[in-house]
């Protein structure tokens, strides 16, 4: 009787620490998920970057979206675009270019925004990737 209640003790035991080494895997992989998605952010935001470059030495002035022949770069591929990009001022000073997470109505904790600037640093303006743990 001794010997069945210690060796159901002890599966009870690895079954807790297995459990709970679970769920700290499926944070690490939620984080890191997310992370890789948004590479697509960055990458959009250094072509529109690149593109606004070409577009004042032709034009004297920053461009649209339009303008400057901005391709999202999620087109044409088979999944939807992560990111929604746009160029919120333009003109002969600077240019402010965003990309923001298209994520389903409601869920805050995937929000996620990109800015950049003239200068051509991407900068996480609204953090939607927190480690494991709640830090960023």
């Amino acid at each position: 009787m001794l010997r069945s209640s210690r060796l159901i003790l002890l599966l009870f035991a690895v079954s807790s620490l297995s459990s709970c080494l679970c769920f700290r895997a499926a944070d690490n992989f939620s984080y890191f998920t997310c992370r890789s998605r948004q590479a697509e952010a960055k990458a959009g935001l250094e072509s529109i970057h690149v593109l606004q470059l070409a577009y004042i030495e032709e034009h004297g002035r920053y461009g649209s979206l339009e303008e400057i022949g901005f391709e999202h770069p999620g087109k044409g591929s088979d999944r939807d675009p992560l990111y929604r990009f746009t160029v919120e001022q333009q003109g002969e000073d600077g240019f402010i270019a965003r990309a923001e997470a298209m994520v389903p109505q409601g869920n805050v904790e995937a929000e996620d925004v990109w800015i950049m600037d003239e200068a051509g640093e991407p900068v996480n303006d609204v953090v939607g990737c927190l480690r494991p743990g709640g830090d960023l």
